[in-house]
């Protein structure tokens, strides 16, 4: 997720110490933030060493479509999801979340001592997610409500939460001092007024790290933990993954939420999302700034008119993988309406 610019500085501070540069990762996952793609620039014009068994999904098929997704063939992974009821459609993206909540809460009743982590790519997604399942463990009293539960309220970087014992945390920035890292979650052990103290999610999953104690007047970047964004989740492992889908989703996105899991990951969608807004005749496609705004990074996008004439553009969509999905479905549109919706297909 490095863009041109900031390997550039750290690949010459390197060469004028003499120092050797390893570089590590997938160039198909999260897409640098700034502008350029140097690791995959370098991947490609310098050579690279490439790891392909899958080792985190146990199911072969899973490992299979992990690789579907590696590969630019992210309609044949999302087919297999799709052939083994692994896709669930709604009416409404409310209902999506509703679906994600109450599988998410069955699971964690099914197995206490298991992982799991609920995605989206949009923070009003993960909000609404994570305030819903707190709401339901707390009308089921698995977790303390107000001063008599426990639950003390503190001021982070995105505005009031309230944290009891039992909450998932996650963090958000980096710091050496409490030994965290952007994106590690964790469980609330206990509260107090200006501090939480949480034990960390460990290689052996959830309880298995370190306890922590977290002054909350010098460290402010948490937040509950049950949901967290798709970004936040690169790297993650847990044993089951339960994902939003959303317009603003591009393959590589994709990519990522459908291989945090080991033992299943379910994909959710809301059908008012990906139908009627979304679908239309093809007038513009093609790549520019985010919304047409200068200052932002280059993404793809596609301007559909509907019947009635109105225009509506799609950004961060995978045009390819959308006409691969448009040629299986069973439908009597015409070939130039390419986007009904992206998951149609599992009708």
């Amino acid at each position: 997720m490095i863009g041109s610019r900031q390997l550039s500085r750290f690949v010459t501070e390197a060469e004028a110490r003499g120092a050797k540069i390893v570089l590590v990762g997938d160039h198909e996952q999260l897409q640098a933030i700034g502008a350029g793609a140097p690791f995959r620039a370098i991947a490609e014009r310098i050579g690279h060493a490439e790891l392909s068994e899958i080792r985190r999904q146990r199911v072969d098929w899973q490992r299979e479509a992990s690789v579907a997704f590696a590969t630019h063939r992210t309609a044949d992974g999302l087919a297999a999801y799709r052939d083994n009821g692994n896709i669930r459609l709604s009416e409404t993206r409310d209902e999506a979340r509703g679906e994600i909540v109450r599988d998410y809460l069955a699971d964690l009743a099914e197995r206490p001592e298991g992982t799991r982590v609920a995605m989206a790519h949009r923070r009003a997604d993960v909000r609404a997610i994570n305030d819903a399942i707190r709401s339901a463990l707390q009308d089921s009293h698995r977790l303390g409500r107000g001063e008599e539960g426990g639950e003390v309220s503190f001021q982070t970087n995105d505005g009031k939460r309230s944290f009891a014992p039992g909450d998932r945390i996650v963090f958000l920035e980096n710091s050496r001092d409490l030994g965290v890292k952007n994106g590690m979650l964790g469980t609330v052990e206990r509260v107090e007024p200006g501090k939480i103290v949480a034990q960390l999610d460990g290689p052996g999953g959830q309880g298995k790290g370190d306890s922590i104690s977290v002054p909350m007047n010098d460290y402010r970047a948490v937040d509950h933990g049950y949901a967290t964004t798709i970004h936040k989740n690169q790297g993650a492992t847990v044993d089951r993954a339960f994902v939003l889908a959303s317009g603003t989703m591009d393959r590589h996105l994709t990519y990522v939420a459908m291989t945090r899991h080991r033992d299943g990951a379910q994909l959710y969608a809301g059908m008012d999302e990906f139908s009627s807004r979304q679908a239309g005749r093809l007038v513009e496609h093609g790549t520019a700034p985010y919304h047409h705004d200068p200052k932002n990074r280059d993404s793809y996008f596609v301007t559909l008119e509907s019947d009635r004439g109105q225009k509506h553009t799609v950004w961060g969509v995978d045009l390819e993988v959308l006409l691969h999905f448009f040629v299986q479905l069973e439908t009597s549109l015409s070939s130039d309406r390419i986007m009904p919706h992206i998951l149609q297909v599992s009708r």
